[in-house]
């Protein structure tokens, strides 16, 4: 008897919603972003984070940056997904 389970169906991967955030005044064109990482489900029941660009918290400069994260399951398929991170930079506040 054979078990076919897992053989060749790579992991269903859920990323977050694109990101947009505004950098503060005078933060010099760069800020954190925070964001809920990446999930995975496999039919074999384990998939594993291979690899992702860019770490939850990192700091990122004004323009668009894609994010993506990479699963795997025992068998070695491979899934991803990506999102993008927009930063724009804030203005300046008059007093």
């Amino acid at each position: 008897m054979f078990d076919l389970t897992a053989c060749g169906i790579p992991p269903i991967v859920t990323c977050p919603s694109d990101v947009a955030v505004t950098t503060g005044c005078n933060t010099g064109g760069t800020t954190d972003v925070t964001w809920i990482s990446a999930t995975a489900v496999d039919d074999s029941g384990t998939a594993t984070l291979v690899s992702q660009s860019h770490q939850v918290g990192q700091f990122f400069v004004v323009g668009t940056t894609t994010v993506t994260y990479v699963f795997a399951d025992p068998s070695g398929n491979r899934g991803s997904c990506s999102f993008t991170v927009t930063v724009t930079k804030g203005g300046s506040r008059i007093k």
